[in-house]
């Protein structure tokens, strides 16, 4: 995947845009928009009704008579926003991780992974990285067959060692921090939440001259606050670098090398920020939310899809150099929130996350905890919810959190939303 020719075409036209002049990128964004724009209107059901808009407007000017996208209305209708000659437009489903509470199932066109992976190396090169390069990741994926005081598996087609974060605890951060000086990473990646407790572990037990030479610490999924920032910087002695992004795939940014603004890459994705009233932010310091236009994704495209994000707009012009559209004090979905294991590992809401077809028989979903060990799943059951797709739920917690854990499945008649209309990921009492 990594070799492939659209990771290739990815990595390398990043350093044409990092050159190019605005005037150039808003150019290349209005071709890729306007290829994607005849497409849906000529192929996806949902915007037959715009074909002769496209066709008389330029592409930036047509967008704007595109509805805004929700995912409860993809979710209510999504064989509307899909493309009907999948036969030349290979394609997987997939779906969100469900931080809402609330799972999103979606098409993505075969080649994205290796795109989005073209995307996120060339970002990190920012940092002087390379797909070569050893790194330590600590992330919600599944841990298998684990040996007895073994939190950490190895990833040898991307050359890293992933550490459970669903392990955590004092009696057990010292077996990881012993692997980590062992394994000599050059990069770390991964939620800032488990990072943060690794690198706190660090500087509370004064190990700091222990840890070997990183690069930078690539950091994601979740929002990094100035603590956590601080905090493994000191701990690990290396830059944190961040990004902001979404399994839907509609915008990708990641930090400036001179600031902590979130450059927006111009081949990813069109994004619009969109004020309460539905106006277009313009001006430097302007709040409102990401609304992104995936560029590439043509099975299912999402079009102005509202991501529930906030951010700041800020002028294009950087002090590195580059035209791209920026961002910064991004406001996600995503919570600093922990459910506590029975060593009294804090466990992060995003290492907990699910994807696949596990909440197909889900309406929505919210975590439960008021002991340490215990977590209980509350579920809105749909109608073909039944008694296998329980244990089914309960069999991957398990597989994944281990004995940190004890997962109960409970069936409610409602899960109340917030003011915002969307579910508070963690209903904690402890």
């Amino acid at each position: 995947m990594i070799a492939g020719k659209e990771y290739r075409e990815v990595y390398h036209r990043g350093d044409w845009f990092d050159q190019a002049s605005r005037e150039e990128i808003l150019a290349y964004q209005e071709r890729a928009l306007g290829r994607l724009l005849r497409h849906a209107t000529m192929e996806v059901p949902a915007y037959f009704f715009l074909r002769s808009v496209v066709e008389k407007f330029n592409p930036l000017e047509a967008l704007s008579a595109f509805p805004f996208l929700e995912k409860e209305e993809l979710q209510k209708d999504p064989d509307r926003y899909l493309s009907r000659n999948l036969d030349q437009t290979p394609c997987y489903e997939t779906t969100t991780g469900g931080t809402s509470g609330n799972q999103l199932r979606f098409h993505l066109d075969d080649h994205s992974q290796s795109m989005e992976t073209g995307f996120m190396h060339r970002q990190w090169k920012r940092v002087k990285y390379k797909a070569k390069d050893k790194k330590v990741v600590f992330r919600g994926v599944s841990f298998d067959n684990l040996k007895p005081n073994v939190f950490w598996q190895e990833n040898p087609i991307y050359n890293e060692i992933q550490f459970s974060p669903f392990h955590m605890s004092d009696a057990n951060l010292e077996s990881y921090l012993i692997e980590f000086i062992r394994y000599q990473p050059k990069f770390v990646h991964g939620y800032p939440s488990a990072v943060e407790i690794f690198a706190d572990y660090i500087l509370r037990n004064d190990k700091t001259k222990l840890i070997p030479k990183v690069q930078a610490v690539l950091l994601g999924s979740e929002g990094t606050t100035d603590q956590q920032r601080r905090i493994i910087e000191r701990g690990l002695g290396a830059r944190v670098f961040s990004w902001y992004g979404l399994s839907e795939r509609v915008a990708l940014g990641g930090e400036c090398e001179k600031n902590s603004s979130y450059h927006l890459m111009p081949d990813y994705g069109y994004v619009e920020i969109i004020k309460e009233d539905g106006s277009l932010c313009y001006e430097e310091g302007d709040e409102g939310e990401i609304v992104g236009t995936n560029l590439f994704n043509f099975s299912m495209p999402f079009i102005r899809y509202k991501t529930g994000d906030w951010a700041k707009r800020l002028s294009a012009e950087c002090e590195c150099g580059r035209n791209w559209d920026r961002i910064t004090e991004v406001k996600g979905r995503w919570k600093k929130e922990f459910v506590v294991g029975s060593s009294g590992a804090k466990i992060s809401t995003a290492a907990l996350n699910m994807h696949g077809d596990l909440f197909n028989s889900v309406q929505r979903f919210q975590y439960f905890q008021d002991k340490p060990g215990e977590m209980v799943i509350k579920i809105l059951p749909k109608k073909e919810f039944s008694n296998g797709s329980q244990e089914l739920i309960e069999s991957a917690y398990k597989k994944k959190v281990g004995d940190e854990l004890q997962v109960k499945i409970r069936i409610v008649d409602d899960i109340p939303l917030t003011k915002r209309g969307k579910v508070k990921m963690l209903d904690s009492r402890i």
